[in-house]
């Protein structure tokens, strides 16, 4: 499996590939990027089975970009603060799943994709 991680936080994004390289060997961070504009280019260049996207970063901001994510056959993970609401734009994501990272639950999710 592969996955695009996209956050401005590189404390996030170090916890993220350092739970999944430990815990989950099979998985593979073909990209890693610090702002949606930049995400949204990689997810259509590299075409991710997963693309991982902090929803509290600065710049998700509608659904077009969200939708811009999604490439044919990718699933999109929107990591959200705990007690977040969840507004419209977010509702767009195939899944949500609460910070801190929780590698178990991500290893769920992708069983039942």
């Amino acid at each position: 499996m592969t996955i695009l991680l996209i956050s401005s936080s590189p404390l996030l994004m170090e916890q993220v590939e350092t739970e999944l390289a430990t815990r989950m060997p099979t998985v593979r961070v073909i990209g890693k990027c610090y702002t949606l504009r930049d995400g949204i280019r990689a997810a259509q260049a590299l075409l991710p089975g997963v693309v991982l996207l902090d929803g509290d970063m600065d710049g998700v901001a509608g659904m077009g970009d969200m939708e811009m994510l999604i490439t044919k056959g990718s699933v999109l993970i929107v990591l959200v603060s705990k007690g977040t609401p969840l507004s419209s734009e977010k509702a767009i994501a195939m899944y949500i799943l609460e910070k801190p990272f929780d590698v178990e639950a991500f290893a769920e999710l992708m069983d039942s994709c």
